[in-house]
């Protein structure tokens, strides 16, 4: 078993040494569909999309957001002459 991979891999290597613009070719034709398609890829980070839509939570979730509006940030100011003390 181990001899005929050790082949395979020498006629392998042989193949790209012997054809590297076929190698190149192949490539170039394999990668052509994926490349194309890499502005299409979108990254979704938000909470939402690691959720099912009718995930009770999610549903709970939005109507909070629909109540008090986003949740990114929030602001606490306390007035007080004594605060650390």
């Amino acid at each position: 078993m181990h001899q005929k991979l050790e082949n395979l891999m020498g006629r392998f290597g042989s193949f790209i040494h012997d054809n590297p613009f076929k190698v190149l070719l192949i490539l170039a034709v394999l990668l052509a569909f994926p490349i194309a398609h890499i502005p299409q890829i979108k990254m979704d980070t938000s909470t939402e999309g690691f959720m099912h839509p009718d995930d009770p939570v999610l549903l709970t979730y939005n109507k909070f957001r629909e109540q008090f509006g986003r949740d990114e940030r929030i602001v606490l100011a306390i007035k007080d002459d004594h605060i650390f003390s």
